[in-house]
C-alpha cells in the first residue's frame, strides 16, 4: 500500500534517483521558460518524456543544438557553467553526471 511505501526507509540509492528525477524536471521546466521546445536532434535534457523509464533514460544536460539556442538568449559563461553543475553533482552524489560535466571541461580547457 502507499501508507507502507512512505514508511520504508529511503535508501541511499533511491536518494539520489529521487533528487535526479528532481533536478532533472526543473532543468527541463526551466528551459522551457526560456523558450526551448522538447529536443528531436539528439538524447538531450529536454527530450519529451512520457513517464519515469523515460526520464531515467534521457541525460542531465543539454545537447549542442539546446545548449547554443540557450546560449544565444543568455550568453553565460560555459565553462563557468559546467564547473558549477560538475561541483554540484559531486557534492550530492550524482556521479555520472558529475563525470560527464568533468570530462566535458577536460575537452574545452
Amino acid at each position: 500500500t502507499s501508507e507502507e511505501i512512505l514508511q520504508t526507509p529511503l535508501t541511499e540509492e533511491h536518494r539520489v534517483i529521487m533528487l535526479q528525477r528532481c533536478i532533472d524536471t526543473l532543468l527541463h521546466e526551466i528551459g522551457h521558460l526560456f523558450g526551448l521546445k522538447h529536443c528531436i536532434y539528439y538524447a538531450c535534457l529536454m527530450n519529451g518524456t512520457n513517464n519515469e523509464k523515460e526520464m531515467d533514460r534521457q541525460p542531465s544536460h543539454l545537447c549542442p543544438v539546446c545548449l547554443c539556442k540557450l546560449h544565444s538568449t543568455l550568453q553565460f559563461d560555459v565553462k563557468h557553467l559546467y564547473e558549477t553543475f560538475a561541483n554540484l553533482c559531486d557534492k550530492y552524489g550524482l556521479e555520472t553526471e558529475c563525470s560527464w560535466y568533468q570530462k566535458r571541461l577536460a575537452y574545452i580547457h
